[in-house]
């Protein structure tokens, strides 16, 4: 089943350069990532620090959910059970 967004929260997570933000399956958590590198890619810039990577995200949400979304009706997801958003999912 597609996930659903209705927390908007997100939150830099400085160990893995990313932007976490969770999603829900009928009740179900699903903790979701996009890589820092994913969103510094899809806006062509470079060294964007905790708070270009938040901007970058809340403009590229609604796109970067649906990838999310994607991934896990797919079942593509990391061993941890999280979904990653990467560079190469921007481009499929």
């Amino acid at each position: 089943m597609a996930l659903s967004f209705e927390r908007k929260d997100a939150t830099y997570l400085s160990a893995a350069r990313s932007i976490g933000f969770t999603g829900s399956d009928h009740g179900k958590t699903a903790r979701c990532r996009v890589s820092g590198e994913a969103l510094e890619d899809a806006v062509r810039a470079r060294e964007l620090d905790e708070a270009g990577l938040l901007s970058v995200f809340q403009q590229l949400r609604a796109k970067v959910e649906v990838i999310a979304s994607h991934k896990y009706v797919r079942d593509v997801v990391e061993a941890d059970g999280s979904v990653l958003v990467r560079t190469e999912d921007f481009n499929r």
